[in-house]
C-alpha cells in the first residue's frame, strides 16, 4: 500500500513539502547510541535471553 510518491518521483519535494510539521523540541531517549549501537544491543540481548532460556530448560 503506497501513501505517497516514491524517493525517485519528481513530484516527491512537492509531496514532502505537505507533510512537513513544525517541532517544538525533539526527544532523544539514548542521545549517545547510534542506531548500529541499538541494533546490536538487541542481538545481544536476544543472544543473550536465548542462552537463559536454554540453560533453564
Amino acid at each position: 500500500m503506497r501513501v505517497g510518491p516514491g524517493a525517485t518521483s519528481p513530484n516527491i519535494v512537492d509531496w514532502l513539502a505537505t507533510k512537513i510539521v513544525e517541532a517544538d523540541m525533539w526527544y532523544a531517549s539514548n542521545p549517545t547510541m547510534t542506531v548500529e549501537d541499538t541494533a546490536k544491543a538487541q542481538k545481544v540481548t536476544q543472544a543473550f535471553n536465548a542462552l537463559l532460556d536454554t540453560a533453564s530448560s
